[in-house]
């Protein structure tokens, strides 16, 4: 058996991570006070939520520290809306232009777009996209990404100025958590944990 002190750094294949007792305390307030904030919000389904206009996303500093993103527009709707599920947990507000809601409708027209059409140049050209709720804008990446290839994108699929294109350096794969009673459905080029019936 292997002890390893809080304050070593303990290596795993050829990656290393070297994690604080502090950090980790940080992570786990963090983590909770995110839930708690989220489930008032919680609607019918898994991962459902009907989120208020202000949230634009929320993540993990590098200390472990929850970062609340609230749209520019909405900033004083945070106090009513967000503020009464932390419980005084230990976070921190970013300022950002879009809201969640915005970023996920985004996010679904690209979906759309690729489920209706998956022999079409542009879905076969797309390797992955996801929202950055760091950088609070939709990722989308290109197996050719060039200024003719993302024009045509914006011009068949969606023109969002939250879309970031950049040039696909893999090939996505995919990363699925079920659950039990539950069943993989793939749908190009997304896969849904959705309940067994």
């Amino acid at each position: 058996m292997n002890n390893i002190s809080k304050n070593e750094t303990k290596v795993i294949g050829d990656a290393s991570c070297h994690i604080s007792s502090s950090r980790l305390n940080n992570e786990i307030n963090s983590i909770t006070a995110y839930d708690q904030m989220l489930a008032p919000y919680r609607t019918n389904g898994f991962n459902c939520f009907d989120f208020p206009t202000s949230f634009g996303g929320a993540f993990l500093d590098n200390d472990g520290v929850l970062v609340i993103n609230l749209a520019e527009s909405k900033k004083e709707a945070f106090n009513d809306e967000l503020k009464p599920y932390l419980n005084g947990a230990h976070y921190s507000i970013n300022h950002v232009e879009f809201s969640w809601t915005y970023l996920k409708v985004v996010q679904s027209i690209i979906d759309t777009y690729s489920i209706q059409n998956p022999e079409s140049a542009i879905t076969k050209n797309i390797s992955y996209h996801s929202i950055d709720e760091e950088k609070n804008n939709i990722i989308v990446g290109l197996k050719e990404c060039n200024s003719v290839t993302t024009s045509f994108f914006k011009e068949s699929v969606v023109d969002s100025p939250a879309l970031v294109f950049e040039q696909a350096t893999k090939e996505f794969s995919f990363c699925v958590d079920v659950r039990p009673g539950y069943t993989v459905q793939t749908v190009y080029p997304v896969r849904f944990v959705v309940p067994i019936e």
